[in-house]
């Protein structure tokens, strides 16, 4: 639970001709790590990659273009997978998908014809005119009035002629004075358009523009419709077609990160220790012994692998969000799943919103069997019950000051001065204990390395922790320290100032003085558990702001109505505030464990353990 889970590295060493049925033998065992083998030669894929890459290439085009994703990994052989995949029509889908492109592009085609040919629908000139060679013409709108055109030609003497279509007029006139004609049109037209050729009449030849597109997007509605046929037909095929291959692609993988020679293959990976005599008979069985399983003594970093309880597991994940555990480190996700909660209930503490919380973990566990939903419903599910206690503690429900009708005197009330000063002097002191929790630790972790000079180094912050905070509490007679003076009652404060003096008597010697500089920083730390409270005034009094929404039941249709509107906005507030708190108690307790509790002790970096099990759930 405290310890990681002890690894072993493994080398296997196998005849050429047992490479199948090792490789076959590792995956079925699922709980090794295979590392890339260092050699100057390295074994080849297996000879079924080549057809598998094939395969797959073809489905996954496919199953981009179709947008499909997912699927169930099923167990099948090669043979199988292979055969499955060739039932799915991939030549009939490119077939559909030419047509639809080809209808798809004829629609462009028609319609860009029809937007071309539409300002020139109410145009009744014949093309043969408008071929004329010596006559230029001119398509736009008057800037002001027809008159004014027809006037400035008129004023320059170029003969000219003029048809009005609708907004539009068609100006022609000799191409001899086209020179004259020109500046005439610029100063007194605007938007013209250049005249598309036809065959016949502007008119009929939009009509038959809207009728070829009107055509092609039927045709590409019908190609859409069968595509989406045999995409419901398919669909499910096609995601496990891809499951099944890339399984088996990653087995035919796997000799790669072998070493080889002539007649033997070498496999060198990471097994949990407990699980190596597991490993070594199920190579033996696939191979009738012919292979040498073998532990390897090694400096390098094993992989790190968290090991606890059932119960505490999904707090795993925020100790790999943040960093895994490096070999000789404690595993500190017991630690998380204890004061996470109680950090998570002080600040939201509420006995509504914990059993909302506690629902909505439920829910989730409903819905979610493993990944990072069902993590989080663990969490939040212990959170919601710490929340659902210091509600209890506190004595609100939804920041009434009742819980369910019954009204009870709160152990700790967050809006009176005095529960205020209760309140600061219970996370002060949990800070305290928090902090020195890091501290021992830390020193635990140093002496399990045998570092002996740090281990002192730990142990003395953890004297000056405790000693310097419990003399300022007994001599500065704070209220916030009230809690700490309690516990510490047992000694006089000058025992408390020695051991302070001796804390940092032992960081000099070990760190140097200049650490001594980093004692207000302790302080600091302590003070960021003020945050606890004050986040949970500022919930409680967000609470009590929503409850002063009026809500006074009526038979009159505006006090009905007024009353539906402002339990509806009731509600919807509340699930609001609901919200903020959850992400606000998560954030902030995760803070205090990242910043102020593993700043004590904790280095990470620890190697994440991916086995061929892992690589087959496609995980990794």
């Amino acid at each position: 639970m405290l310890k990681l889970e002890p690894m072993s590295k493994v080398r296997i060493i196998a005849a050429k001709a047992q490479t199948e049925r090792l490789v076959g033998a590792l995956y079925s065992f699922g709980g090794v790590e295979v590392r890339q083998t260092a050699s100057e030669r390295q074994e080849r894929p297996a000879e079924e990659f080549g057809e598998i890459s094939r395969e797959l290439v073809r489905l996954r085009a496919l199953a981009e273009r179709l947008a499909v994703k997912g699927g169930k990994i099923r167990k099948a052989t090669l043979a199988e997978a292979l055969e499955e995949a060739r039932q799915i029509p991939a030549q009939e889908f490119e077939n559909l998908f030419a047509q639809a492109a080809k209808a798809r592009q004829e629609a462009e085609r028609a319609g860009s014809r029809a937007s071309e040919l539409e300002p020139f629908k109410g145009l009744n000139v014949k093309q043969e005119t408008l071929r004329n060679g010596l006559l230029s013409f001119h398509y736009a709108k008057p800037r002001k009035t027809a008159k004014d055109v027809e006037a400035a030609f008129a004023k320059a003497r170029v003969p000219f002629q003029a048809q009005q279509a609708g907004e539009y007029f068609l100006y022609a006139f000799p191409k001899a004075r086209e020179a004259q004609a020109k500046p005439i049109l610029e100063a007194q037209t605007t938007g013209a358009l250049g005249i598309p050729q036809a065959n016949a009449s502007f008119k009929s030849e939009l009509a038959e523009a809207r009728a070829l597109q009107a055509s092609a997007l039927r045709d590409l509605e019908q190609a859409g419709e069968k595509i989406a046929a045999l995409k419901r037909k398919h669909a499910a095929r096609l995601a496990d077609s891809i499951k099944a291959l890339e399984l088996h692609s990653r087995k035919a993988q796997l000799p790669s990160r072998f070493a080889a020679s002539d007649f033997a293959v070498t496999v060198e990976g990471w097994v949990p220790s407990k699980n190596f005599g597991k490993l070594e008979k199920a190579v033996a069985e696939a191979t009738a012994g012919k292979t040498v399983v073998e532990k390897v003594a090694t400096k390098e970093h094993p992989p790190s692998v968290l090991d606890n309880p059932k119960a505490i597991r999904p707090f795993e994940f925020l100790v790999r969000f943040f960093s895994l555990p490096s070999e000789h480190e404690l595993d500190p996700t017991i630690f998380i799943s204890m004061t996470f909660p109680v950090f998570f209930g002080m600040i939201l503490g509420d006995v509504g919103y914990g059993l909302c919380a506690v629902l909505l973990a439920l829910f989730l566990r409903s819905k979610f069997k493993k990944g990072f939903y069902r993590d989080v419903s663990g969490m939040m599910l212990l959170s919601g019950l710490s929340t659902t206690a210091f509600g209890f503690v506190y004595t609100e429900f939804f920041g009434f000051n009742n819980i369910f009708g019954y009204h009870w005197t709160p152990l700790i009330h967050r809006l009176e001065a005095e529960g205020l000063a209760e309140l600061m002097a219970l996370v002060i002191f949990i800070g305290m204990l928090h902090l020195a929790l890091g501290f021992i630790i830390g020193a635990v972790t140093a002496y399990r390395e045998k570092e002996w000079k740090h281990a002192v180094a730990k142990t003395s912050w953890l004297f000056a922790e405790i000693g310097l905070i419990a003399f300022l509490a007994s001599s500065a007679g704070i209220t916030f320290f009230e809690l700490i003076v309690q516990f510490t009652a047992f000694a006089p404060g000058w025992f408390w100032g020695a051991l302070g003096v001796i804390g940092m008597a032992g960081i000099a010697a070990t760190e140097g003085a200049v650490a001594l500089m980093e004692l207000p920083g302790l302080f600091s730390n302590l003070f960021s558990y003020l945050r606890i409270m004050a986040l949970g005034v500022s919930a409680v009094i967000l609470a009590l702001i929503i409850d002063k929404i009026p809500l006074q039941p009526s038979l009159e249709p505006m006090g009905l109505l007024s009353f539906i509107l402002f339990a509806a906005f009731f509600v919807l507030a509340h699930i609001g505030a609901l919200m903020l708190g959850l992400f606000e108690s998560s954030i902030q307790s995760l803070r205090l464990h990242y910043v102020e509790f593993f700043s004590k002790f904790y280095r990470g970096g620890g190697i994440a353990f991916n086995p061929l099990s892992r690589e087959m759930e496609g995980e990794v």
